[in-house]
Formats: C-alpha cells, sequence, structure tokens
C-alpha cells in the first residue's frame, strides 16, 4: 500500500523581508506619510504612538499592532507626551489572506507576544543587531545567520499572524 501525498498549499507565504527595526522614539517623533508595495507591521512595544491610515488617527497602546497593507498610505506620529518604543517589520506576502489584517489592530495576548519575541530574539541573532535608526534603509543583511535563522523567522511571522487571527 502506498501513501499519496498531500501537499501543502500555504495560506500565508511570506517571500522575504525588506526591514526590521526597533526605534525608541522620543515624544517628538514624526515621519511623513509614505506608501510602498509591500506589508508593514508596527507593533508598540512600550508607550503609545498615533498611526494615521488614509488621513484617519488611530491610537495604538503598548501591546498593539497594526498592519498596513501595501500602497496604503501611512504615518507614525508621536503625540507629545509619551515616548515609545515601536517594533516595524516589513515583509513581502502576496497571500490573498493578508487581506484579513487591512486596517486592523491587535491586542496582543501572551500566546503571540511570545511568538513575536521568538521572532525578534531570531532577527537579532540573525543580523547582529536590529537597527533602531529611522534613517537607515540599508538593505537586511542575513550573511552571517546561522543556518535556517532566515527560515525560522519567517515561520515565526506566520505562526504570528495566524495565532492573531485564532
Amino acid at each position: 500500500m502506498d501513501f499519496e501525498l498531500v501537499p501543502i498549499q500555504p495560506e500565508i507565504d511570506i517571500s522575504g523581508f525588506h526591514s526590521i527595526y526597533y526605534f525608541e522614539f522620543d515624544k517628538n517623533f514624526y515621519h511623513p506619510p509614505e506608501r510602498h508595495d509591500f506589508w508593514e507591521m508596527v507593533y508598540v512595544d512600550n508607550g503609545r504612538i498615533n498611526a494615521i491610515v488614509d488621513g484617519i488617527g488611530i491610537t495604538l497602546e503598548k501591546g498593539q499592532v497594526i498592519f498596513h497593507q501595501p500602497m496604503e498610505m501611512h504615518s507614525h506620529i508621536a503625540n507629545h507626551v509619551d515616548a515609545s518604543n515601536v517594533v516595524v517589520v516589513s515583509f513581502a506576502c502576496h497571500s490573498p489572506f493578508m487581506s484579513t489584517f487591512n486596517k486592523k489592530i491587535f491586542s496582543l495576548e501572551k500566546g503571540p507576544q511570545k511568538v513575536l519575541s521568538l521572532f525578534l530574539a531570531e532577527a537579532r541573532g540573525a543580523l547582529g543587531q536590529i537597527s533602531g535608526e529611522y534613517e537607515n534603509k540599508s538593505p537586511l543583511d542575513f550573511s552571517h545567520a546561522r543556518q535556517g535563522s532566515v527560515q525560522l523567522m519567517q515561520c515565526y511571522l506566520v505562526e504570528f499572524l495566524f495565532s492573531l487571527i485564532r
């Protein structure tokens, strides 16, 4: 008796990373509106920050994450009261399932926070350090990453996305 192969059809297929940042913004931080052809995830690790999405302001608190879809006009502005620490991950994904994240804000529970921590730890190891310089637009350098690091980052990010939806 032979066993038939059942192929896996990925619902979320992340094909690469554009940037990974851990910013420590002061209370007066502002960046002008931008748009780009990839997804951007913004997670507030500490403090609060305002996201402006297509001209509408949304306050993000500690522990919340928002996703900006490709070509969505967005900017982030401090509230002139709180400094904030923000994780920004931009990535390529053309899976139709990603529409689930469009203009959604999620408050992270312990499970997704743990997976995001695993992603960031793997990213730090793969990159040596995560950039915190807003003006640094250099390509990510994974040339010294341990074997499997970048693929583990991909796996953790996919797991993180599914954990938010579930």
